[in-house]
């Protein structure tokens, strides 16, 4: 693909990368998404990926358990504009739910089963109303992978811009 580099891994790349990557979280905090916090916590790794991702149409972040993956995944996906669609394991529903407002200024929706839901919790018309009543023009919604088959019309609904697949490998099986 045209414009597209291949891994350079050389100090000078390396810094080029990371320098690039803090600009884009930098732009991310201008625009009031970022919480201007976490330019002091991301890892120059991080920012390598910040700015690997934002030069690819996808990408694959392999890093170790314990790494900062999902604060990597979250930055990232500020780099683009639109509404971000999160596919994760439910169990993981929460973390990524109360990391995105830990570390942003972006208001998360967590698709949970009928039986988990409280009478007051918005259905996803109503967040989406709410993000542009609030003048938010990104709207983030988390879906447990294991309920993304009786979920499509709300990621359709949604109509993502940055697809999040955290733990990818394990959403197949032979029986689906």
């Amino acid at each position: 693909i045209d414009g597209i580099d291949f891994w350079r891994d050389d100090e000078e790349s390396r810094a080029r990368l990371v320098e690039q990557g803090k600009e884009l979280a930098k732009r991310a905090v201008t625009y009031n998404e970022l919480k201007p916090a976490v330019l002091e916590i991301a890892t120059p790794y991080q920012f390598m990926g910040v700015a690997w991702a934002h030069s690819r149409p996808w990408v694959l972040d392999v890093w170790s358990c314990g790494s900062g993956k999902t604060l990597g995944a979250i930055i990232g996906s500020l780099t683009q504009r639109g509404p971000i669609l999160i596919v994760c394991p439910a169990k993981a529903r929460h973390v990524w739910w109360s990391q995105v407002q830990e570390y942003t200024f972006l208001v998360p929706y967590r698709v949970r089963p009928k039986s988990d839901m409280k009478k007051d919790d918005p259905t996803l018309r109503e967040y989406l109303a709410a993000c542009s009543e609030k003048g938010m023009v990104r709207p983030v919604v988390i879906i447990g992978a294991e309920s993304l088959a009786d979920n499509m019309d709300i990621a359709r609904q949604l109509n993502p811009s940055v697809l999040i697949l955290d733990e990818i490998h394990t959403h197949g099986s032979r029986k689906r």
